[in-house]
C-alpha cells in the first residue's frame, strides 16, 4: 500500500497539501503583515506605545477570526477537499488517503503561519532583523530532528505534523522576545479575545465533524445512486457543508458579539461605498 510504503507518491501527496494551506497563509497572513507594518512605523514615529499594543492585538485577533475556521474545514474535509480539486487521472482514492493526513496536520498550523507573519512584520517595524532570523534558526534545527524523530512513527506525515510543532514554536518565540522592543506581547488581550471567540470554533468544529462522520458517506452513496460521477458528489458534497459551515460560524460570532465580525462587516461596508 502507498500510505504504508511511501515513494514518490508521498512526495506529491506533500506537495499538493502543502499548496492547499499556502492559500489561506498567503491572502490573510501576508495581507494583515503587510497592511499593519505602515500601521506600527507611524506609532512608532509618535511613540504611542498604547496604540502599538492595540493594532498588534487587533491584527494578532482578526488573523485567527479568519484561519482558525479555515483550519477546522481544512482538518475535517481533508478528504473531500483532496478529491473536489485533484481527483481523476493518476490521482485515485490511495492518493486522496496519503495526502490526508498531512493536510490534516498542516492545518494545525495555518493560524500560527499567519500570525508569524505578522509578528515577524512587527520586528521589523522596530528594525530588528536578526531575532526572527535566530529564532526560525531554532525553529528549522527543532523541525529537522521531529522530522527524523517521527518518520518512523507516521513516515511521509511526519514533515507535515514537524512543520506544525516548528511554527507553533515560532510562534510562542515571537511573542516571548518581543517584550525587548518595549510594547511586549499581548497575551493577556489575546486569551481574552480567544475565550470570546471560542464558542463560534466549537460550533462551526461540532458541526464539521457531525457532517463529516454521519452524513458524508449518506450524501456520497444518494448522489452516486441517482448517476452523478464521484468527483462531481465530492463538490456537490463539499458547497452543501461549506454555505451552513459559514452562515452557523458568522451568525453565532454575529450572537457573541465577536469583534472580528464586526470589523469584517466594516471593511465590506466600506468597500461598497468605494463601488
Amino acid at each position: 500500500m502507498q500510505n504504508q510504503n511511501p515513494g514518490l507518491g508521498a512526495v506529491v501527496s506533500l506537495d499538493y497539501s502543502q499548496r492547499l494551506v499556502q492559500l489561506p497563509t498567503g491572502i490573510i497572513g501576508v495581507a494583515l503583515a503587510t497592511t499593519i507594518l505602515p500601521a506600527l512605523l507611524q506609532s512608532l514615529k509618535k511613540e504611542e506605545w498604547s496604540s502599538i499594543h492595540q493594532e498588534l492585538a487587533g491584527a494578532l485577533e482578526f488573523a485567527l477570526f479568519l484561519t482558525v475556521p479555515a483550519a477546522l474545514g481544512m482538518a475535517f474535509l481533508a478528504g473531500p477537499i483532496l478529491d473536489s480539486i485533484y481527483f481523476g487521472g493518476k490521482w485515485d482514492h490511495i492518493a486522496t488517503h496519503t495526502a490526508t493526513q498531512p493536510l490534516v496536520f498542516y492545518s494545525i498550523a495555518i493560524p500560527f503561519f499567519s500570525i508569524n507573519k505578522i509578528l515577524i512584520s512587527s520586528y521589523y517595524a522596530f528594525q530588528d532583523t536578526k531575532t526572527p532570523l535566530r529564532i526560525q534558526s531554532i525553529s528549522f534545527t527543532i523541525n529537522i530532528i521531529l522530522n527524523l524523530s517521527l518518520i518512523w512513527f507516521l513516515k511521509h506525515s511526519a514533515i507535515a505534523l514537524s512543520s506544525a510543532i516548528s511554527a507553533i514554536f515560532t510562534f510562542l518565540l515571537l511573542g516571548i522576545f518581543l517584550k525587548k522592543h518595549k510594547i511586549g506581547f499581548p497575551w493577556i488581550e489575546l486569551f481574552k479575545k480567544i475565550s470570546k471567540m471560542s464558542i463560534p470554533f466549537l460550533l462551526l468544529g461540532s458541526y464539521l465533524f457531525f457532517h463529516q462522520f454521519f452524513l458524508y458517506s449518506t450524501i456520497l452513496n444518494y448522489l452516486g445512486s441517482i448517476g452523478v460521477n464521484y468527483v462531481q458528489s465530492s463538490r456537490i458534497h463539499l458547497s452543501l457543508v461549506i454555505f451552513p459551515a459559514v452562515l452557523i460560524f458568522f451568525a453565532s460570532s454575529l450572537i457573541f458579539k465577536v469583534d472580528g465580525i464586526y470589523l469584517l462587516i466594516r471593511k465590506f461596508r466600506r468597500k461598497q461605498e468605494i463601488v
